[in-house]
């Protein structure tokens, strides 16, 4: 039997390493049940311990909080609470600014076809006549625009408008929780 050069050496390190394995696995076995033993002594001691009351005046704050979270309106409580006319006509007008935003890129030729569309279905209400020259109005001024401004300057105008409504969005929301913290520190005692 004849050793090829340094394979005694390989062989002393894959005994090493298996010992290094076994220590370790010895060592998490030794650690979880210490673990386990350190958790059934705390839970003993805590189980010992009398029960803590609470101070006298917090049932009454508690009660007090959730009367007044309950007497907010609709519309400053979790969406789960408005009612379900204002749910389903949030969900649509969310829906259809997706879409919007999805279709994008479509939207000159989505435009002309709802065009068509609309003008053939309000011809044919008769009740609706001011509606549909409202409607051929705006068409009419859309395709001028649409011929008359680069589609890129439209799209910037359209980005800087929302950019600016969501500032304004903003704006009103920072101002409201400012005075509403305001309004808060006022009625703390």
């Amino acid at each position: 039997m004849t050793r090829e050069p340094g394979q005694g050496s390989h062989d002393a390190q894959r005994v090493r390493d298996a010992q290094e394995q076994r220590a370790r696995s010895t060592a998490a076995a030794g650690a979880g049940r210490a673990f386990a033993v350190l958790e059934s002594v705390t839970a003993r001691a805590l189980r010992g311990l009398p029960p803590r009351s609470a101070p006298s005046g917090l049932a009454a704050r508690v009660r007090a909080e959730l009367a007044r979270r309950a007497a907010r309106p609709w519309w400053r409580r979790s969406f789960a609470h408005w009612p379900s006319v204002v749910r389903g006509a949030f969900v649509v007008t969310c829906a259809g600014l997706i879409a919007l935003s999805v279709l994008g890129g479509a939207r000159w030729i989505a435009a002309a076809r709802l065009a068509r569309v609309a003008r053939v279905s309000i011809a044919r209400l008769p009740w609706a006549g001011p509606l549909g020259a409202l409607w051929n109005a705006l068409v009419d001024l859309g395709t001028a625009v649409r011929g008359a401004v680069p589609t890129l300057w439209l799209d910037a105008g359209a980005t800087l408008l929302a950019l600016a409504y969501t500032l304004l969005l903003a704006l009103a929301v920072a101002a409201c929780r400012a005075l509403q913290a305001r309004h808060s520190q006022h009625s703390q005692p």
